[in-house]
């Protein structure tokens, strides 16, 4: 399930993104990130305010790497199972993943995504937890050694259908 490609984006080209994008946990704090914590092979992600555990939308936390779009990230959604920590695709828990974004195109241009999934991995690459305010994700079984920082983001999927194309909507990111 792993499809390569390279791509580049300038920070500013995110930042200028992030300032429109749509969901209403925008407003409520949880994406808004406060403090950032890395180990060698985890790290903590502090917001505003307390962080849904389940089922409250599609969103999630990266490690991100803007000259290559790989991010190392830890989502909450329901409607996909794309990950084999998910009992099925109403299971809208906490898991994670190494992504690799591209350029919108498609259905994600239409609906003013900043990036678009290009591939996911299937396995966990960490175990994430979720405790008030905070996020962890340990254990990394993967590295990003050219990160910029880190990154709050929600997630779409326009027509329904994420073979059409899953669109992702940064928020914050945080050197």
């Amino acid at each position: 399930m792993t499809r390569t490609i390279l791509f580049a984006i300038t920070l500013a080209a995110v930042f200028s993104v992030a300032m429109v994008a749509p969901i209403s946990a925008v407003s409520s704090g949880f994406l808004d990130i406060k403090k950032v914590e890395e180990g060698e092979d985890s790290f903590k992600i502090t917001t505003k305010s307390a962080i849904p555990k389940k089922n409250a939308g599609a969103f999630g936390f990266g490690k991100i790497d803007l000259d290559t779009g790989m991010v190392l990230g830890a989502t909450g959604h329901g409607g996909i199972k794309d990950s084999n920590a998910q009992v099925d695709a109403s299971d809208g828990s906490f898991h994670t993943h190494k992504v690799q974004l591209t350029g919108p195109n498609g259905v994600c241009t239409d609906d003013g995504a900043a990036f678009q999934v290009l591939s996911v991995s299937e396995d966990e690459i960490g175990e994430a937890t979720v405790r008030g305010n905070t996020i962890t994700v340990s254990g990394l079984t993967e590295e990003l050694p050219g990160a910029d920082g880190f990154v709050s983001f929600t997630l779409s999927v326009p027509t329904g259908d994420p073979a059409d194309g899953v669109c992702v909507h940064p928020v914050e990111v945080f050197p």
